[in-house]
């Protein structure tokens, strides 16, 4: 496949979901050459509407491969190493727990206090990209629940402050706000989405769970077990039990053996 025409390669990536084009994408440096250059958003935008009407809609601040990764991947942004850390949808971002506290104390910062104002307007009601993190510092090493942003926009909104005509100024706090808001409610949405796929993605492990027990009860009952030893081996937890995939034969000869 490596050496099929980028057309080939994309027409069949279209296919896929975008857990799948991001696995595709990271297995070989030509795969990511074409997959994550702008002529292929065709391709994310084809995966992502595989998952409407769940997935909310894209917002103009995201491109379809950024958007599949904040939604889709399991890689920090910064190193690339795979991470439980989920996604913080108000920030864009998505960090391991050394990148998050490195990036948060050099480039970010808290917001000054709610009432803290700029030629008449609350600092925080002008800054886009915006978080309450909890147990995290930014710039200043404080440790406690402050909402943060980026420095570079922090350092932007200051300077125009400073350099725009009132004309220019009432026209960039109209758009501010704006922007402002429609992000904050693409990340609730995007934030509740997160949280009920992850739900659903541990009632299905749940689920196959239970099956297996089941399937291992039935398969000891066949062997002849019986039901208090059952019992009392599965109390017990033995190994292979509690993984989440079906009871296949492979795993028999072990079952049996732990359970005499």
């Amino acid at each position: 496949m490596e050496k099929a025409p980028v057309e080939i390669v994309l027409e069949i990536c279209s296919h896929l979901d975008p857990r799948d084009l991001l696995h595709v994408a990271r297995s070989a440096k030509i795969f990511a050459r074409s997959l994550l250059g702008s002529s292929a958003a065709g391709v994310w935008k084809a995966a992502r509407k595989k998952c409407e009407p769940d997935l909310p809609p894209i917002h103009p601040d995201l491109t379809e491969q950024k958007y599949a990764l904040l939604g889709f991947g399991s890689h920090c942004q910064n190193c690339g190493t795979p991470t439980r850390s989920a996604v913080n949808w108000y920030l864009r971002k998505r960090w391991c727990l050394r990148c998050q506290s490195e990036t948060l104390d050099s480039k970010y910062c808290h917001l000054p206090i709610p009432w803290v104002s700029i030629r008449g307007h609350p600092k925080h009601d002008l800054i886009v990209y915006q978080a309450r993190l909890s147990g995290s510092g930014g710039r200043d090493q404080r440790r406690d629940c402050r909402d943060t942003c980026p420095v570079s926009e922090l350092e932007a909104l200051e300077w125009k402050a400073q350099e725009f005509s009132d004309a220019e100024w009432d026209a960039y706090v109209a758009a501010q706000k704006q922007k402002k808001k429609a992000l904050q409610e693409h990340a609730r949405l995007c934030t509740e989405w997160t949280k009920k796929r992850i739900s659903d993605h541990q009632a299905e492990l749940y689920a196959l769970r239970c099956e297996r027990e089941e399937a291992v009860k039935s398969r000891l009952e066949g062997i002849g077990y019986s039901i208090g030893l059952i019992d009392l081996a599965i109390d017990s937890g033995f190994t292979g039990l509690g993984l989440s995939k079906p009871l296949t034969d492979k795993g028999e000869p072990s079952v049996t053996l732990i359970a005499g």
